[in-house]
């Protein structure tokens, strides 16, 4: 075989390396070794097809013969350690995996790629204050890192329920991604999570809008309620309507508090037909919104239809007829 043509093979096998196509690579890799056997490199890219194929016994073992191979570069080393910990990532063996990285990072301290699989296996292991120390360090190695700023702006996200100030956080790192990744819905969806949990909700609504246009998954329902919760919180009566009527033809579960928004809104529109329908939703739910009867029959007296507003009154008074602020509803009674 001429040398131009082990070339092109090495190059073919790099190509289908860098598309994960392994099994094609690992005919490559196979074809290199047999003509030559000692070759440290395609001994490495063999083991790394060997992973990506769940090979990982043969994978561990040639990687383990290459780490203690004495000539081995200190470049192709930190390859070899950073492969060693993916073989038992992919296994979760997460603590090994977290050895043989810190080894890696140990040799490289520059090394964005090594920091980012050590805040992803300190993450899966809920370690998450050192996960965010890796992925703060990746950030600093590289702004424009967008694995970096996603994921510590999720971990300040979740910080954020038990300390509000990580929201604040959570929102720089967050947009700096949105960025870096504009079609990806997950960055708005957080930046609207953040502002929706500081009860900012004018801020929230147009990361959140971003966010239900880019997700056409199962989940972008979630991001359709979030949005209703915050369109009820600036009084866009119109567009909770809207939101939740969406939701309704989806089928997603509403609860009490978003048939209180519905007929909120409703009430606001005049809409009193809607308006008795939603707070009765929310009070067969829970009783605790009882009141809301009062509320409809309030709208129906105003209007002088007082056939309508006896119903709604006597609705109030027959829920919770021991509780001490029905005495209004009674008082409505008479004035009907």
């Amino acid at each position: 075989v001429k040398p131009k043509h082990l070339l092109n093979r090495n190059l073919l096998l790099d190509i289908y390396l860098n598309e994960e196509r392994f099994a094609e690579a690992k005919k490559e890799a196979d074809f290199l070794l047999n003509e030559s056997p000692k070759d440290l490199n395609v001994r490495l890219k063999n083991a790394e097809c060997q992973i990506g194929l769940n090979q990982f016994e043969a994978a561990s073992i040639e990687l383990s013969k290459l780490e203690v191979q004495k000539d081995l570069s200190q470049s192709l080393r930190i390859k070899v350690l950073l492969l060693l910990g993916d073989v038992y990532a992919k296994q979760r063996v997460n603590a090994t995996a977290i050895a043989y990285y810190t080894k890696a990072s140990a040799l490289n301290s520059n090394s964005v790629d090594t920091y980012l699989k050590l805040g992803k296996i300190y993450f899966r292991e809920q370690q998450y204050n050192e996960a965010l120390k890796e992925y703060l360090e990746a950030v600093r190695l590289d702004s424009n890192s967008g694995e970096g700023n996603l994921n510590v702006g999720y971990i300040y996200f979740n910080g954020g329920k038990a300390n509000p100030q990580q929201y604040g956080n959570a929102i720089y790192y967050l947009q700096k991604y949105t960025t870096l990744e504009p079609t990806d819905h997950q960055g708005y969806l957080f930046i609207g999570k953040s502002y929706h949990a500081l009860r900012s909700y004018r801020n929230a609504i147009a990361p959140l809008e971003r966010a239900a246009d880019l997700d056409t998954s199962k989940a972008r329902d979630e991001t359709l309620k979030l949005l209703a919760e915050s369109y009820s919180g600036v009084n866009e009566h119109a567009k909770v309507i809207s939101a939740y009527e969406e939701l309704e033809k989806k089928s997603y579960p509403l609860d009490a508090k978003d048939y209180v928004r519905l007929g909120v809104s409703c009430k606001a529109m005049k809409d009193t037909l809607n308006t008795g329908k939603f707070f009765s939703k929310a009070a067969t739910l829970d009783p605790i919104y009882n009141n809301l009867y009062q509320d409809v029959g309030s709208m129906y007296y105003g209007s002088k239809n007082f056939h309508e507003a006896i119903k709604w009154f006597e609705r109030r008074v027959n829920a919770s007829p021991n509780d001490s602020n029905v005495a209004t509803a009674w008082q409505n009674l008479g004035l009907c």
